[in-house]
């Protein structure tokens, strides 16, 4: 088997990798994943040289489907925290504001009690 047909095999099962650990909202070794198939996929293009043309397109065809599902589900799971850190703020702010206001109100109470 040709080296360039390889590497690229091989660039395969780490986005398979990848796809599971963004399923599972492992968003580090999502990203380790990314970073290792990204240099896999270099090195077979440098290994390029004597492996047929119609046969490396093909291959690439299949690694760019798989990069385009790879961006959608980690732009899903993006907009998921967003939404969630969005949330946590505002209830973060709302525990603030009550935590305010039940200190206003004792020093209210106490004032009233002292007066």
């Amino acid at each position: 088997m040709h080296p360039c047909a390889m590497l690229l095999d091989e660039a395969l099962v780490l986005a398979k990798l990848e796809e599971k650990a963004l399923c599972d909202e492992d968003v580090d070794q999502a990203d380790d994943l990314a970073g290792k198939r990204a240099s896999l996929i270099e090195k077979a293009w440098q290994e390029r040289d004597g492996y047929e043309e119609g046969t490396l397109r093909n291959h690439l065809l299949v690694v760019q489907a798989m990069q385009e599902r790879l961006e959608e589900m980690a732009s899903a799971l993006h907009k998921k925290l967003r939404g969630m850190l969005n949330s946590n703020r505002s209830r973060s702010k709302y525990f603030s504001g009550s935590r305010h206001n039940l200190a206003q109100s004792q020093r209210s109470y106490y004032f009233n009690t002292v007066s």
